[in-house]
This record gives C-alpha cells, structure tokens and sequence, in this order.
C-alpha cells in the first residue's frame, strides 16, 4: 500500500480516540470527582490499537489480494505484515502518551482527595472497574492478536514447517482468511464496546469522589496502563525489525 493509504489509516484510526479523549477530559474539567473519569480516558487511548488493529487486518487482506494478482513470497508477506505493525506502533505511541496524561490526573487527584467530601457508589464503582479492564485489555490485547495473526501466517507459509508441508494452496488460503476475519471482528466488537464504555462514563456525572482505596487503584490502573502501552509499543518495534529483515532478505528471521 502507499504511503498515503498508511498516513490515511494512521489518521483514522487517532481521530476517534483524540476526540473521545479530549470531549471526556472537557467534562472531567468541570467536575470536582476528575477521577471518575479517568477509566473513560483510558478507554478513550484504547481506541486507537483497537481501531488500527481492523486496519492492519485490512493492509494484511490487501497484501495478498496483490500477490495473487502479482505473485511473491516471504519478502511480500513480510513487507505488508511490516506495514501493519508500523501502524500499530503509532497507535500505541498514540495509546501511551494518553495513558501518561490520565495517570498525571490520576496522581494529582489522589493527592488532592478530600476524603470528608468522598463517597462509597457501588454502581459507578463497579461500572468504572469493568471499564478499567476493558480498557486495559483494549491497550495490550490488539497487539497479541496481531502477533498471533502474523506468526500463524507463517506457520502456514513458510515452507519446511509442519503446518505447511501437510496443508494445501486452497486449505492454506482458507485458515488465512478465516483467521484475519476473525481478528477483524474482535477489533470492531471491542471498538464499539470502547464507543458504549465512554458514552457510559461521559453520561453519568458524579458529584463526590471516590473513597481513599478506589481512588488509588484507579491511579494504580492508570500507571499500569503505561508500563503495559510501553512493553506493547517495545514489542511491536522488535517484531517490526523482524519482518523488514525478511522483507529484505527473503530469508524468514523467527
């Protein structure tokens, strides 16, 4: 794919997180209980591996629609798989630098919590939780998926594997697909379930703040979600290396 097509895909898939994350940061603005907010912003940072994880699945599809128009082999399987994460990457770069400003909120809410004005909301409590492992989830898991995605890939293509050698052209073609459209189903379902958990956080204004201990595991969540958007954009930069090695060399690096 072109240049263009990547920066459009790249654009596509900030524009959403950006907007979410900065429509939640206005209304956490004029709140006195900003902490309530900052899962909806975690989710918000989210959205970008999640949205760029459909289009990786997309440049991957274009990948080999071109080759079987065209023909190639490892080199052309890796170069496309390299295009995707490169996407990826800039979507958790993306994913970290939000995570790093809702862990400062975070942080500084905590230290300023009045715990006489705090009060115990089961509700929000439970809702602000389940969209705190959503949202963490959304950070690492389209990085695994993909990881997953593209190590099938080879197993099924790469020649001398197991898979390979017993698999036919047609069977082969037939795993890939299911596969990618399997991905690409995930990476929507989670979209749209990242859209309804912001919605939900943007909906509900609570007039207190959390007690002491949820407001310092919302905090704890927060910086656990930039150690793991780090260690995910760290992981993807190693896998990057190693599919532009063997989009080079023709030679498949595992």
């Amino acid at each position: 794919m072109s240049l263009s097509g990547i920066i459009v895909y790249i654009v596509a898939s900030f524009v959403p997180s950006l907007t979410a994350f900065a429509v939640l940061f206005a209304i956490a603005r004029t709140h006195g209980s900003r902490l309530w907010f900052a899962p909806g912003l975690l989710a918000a940072a989210g959205l970008a591996p999640a949205i760029s994880l459909f289009f990786a699945v997309r440049l991957l599809i274009a990948t080999f629609q071109a080759m079987a128009m065209s023909g190639g082999g490892i080199a052309a399987v890796s170069a496309g798989m390299w295009e995707a994460t490169e996407l990826l990457i800039a979507a958790s770069s993306l994913a970290i630098i939000l995570a790093i400003v809702t862990s400062i909120v975070a942080i500084r809410s905590v230290i300023h919590l009045d715990e006489q004005k705090s009060q115990t909301s089961s509700a929000r409590t439970v809702m602000s939780l389940a969209v705190l492992l959503l949202a963490l989830g959304a950070i690492v898991i389209p990085s695994m998926l993909f990881r997953k995605v593209t190590s099938h890939i080879f197993e099924v293509t790469t020649p001398h594997t197991s898979e390979s050698q017993t698999l036919g052209v047609g069977e082969v073609s037939r795993l890939i697909s299911s596969r990618l459209t399997l991905t690409a189903g995930i990476a929507i379902g989670v979209t749209f379930v990242l859209l309804a958990a912001i919605a939900a956080t943007a909906a509900t204004k609570p007039a207190h703040p959390p007690q002491a201990h949820v407001a310092r595991f919302i905090a704890l969540a927060a910086i656990i979600a930039v150690l793991g958007a780090t260690a995910t954009t760290f992981g993807l930069r190693t896998l990057a290396a190693r599919l532009y090695q063997t989009a080079m060399t023709g030679k498949f690096a595992p």
